[in-house]
């Protein structure tokens, strides 16, 4: 699953839709081959990880988090963040 169409955890809501709102534009603007976009991403999916309240639920989510940001195509910062979260998930 991309990043990019990564749904929220059943159990949350999606906290940053509105600054997602604001800032698509902007970053669609600047923003050329959708590095800064995709990196984003994948820090709000991150941040959403703080609204699950279910452990479980939790681990799956970020168990999809790493296998996602560990795509060949996504920027070397996506990737990079998701081996960061598989050393702290060991």
């Amino acid at each position: 699953m991309a990043l990019r169409t990564l749904r929220p955890a059943p159990t949350t809501t999606a906290p940053t839709s509105s600054a997602k709102w604001r800032t698509d534009p902007y970053l669609a603007a600047g923003d050329p081959r959708g590095e800064l976009q995709m990196t984003w991403h994948a820090a709000q999916a991150i941040l959403e990880l703080y609204e699950v309240d279910d452990y479980e639920l939790a681990e799956e989510f970020i168990d999809e988090l790493i296998r996602d940001m560990a795509e060949p195509t996504y920027p070397l910062e996506v990737r990079s963040l998701g081996k960061t979260l598989k050393r702290w998930r060991t």
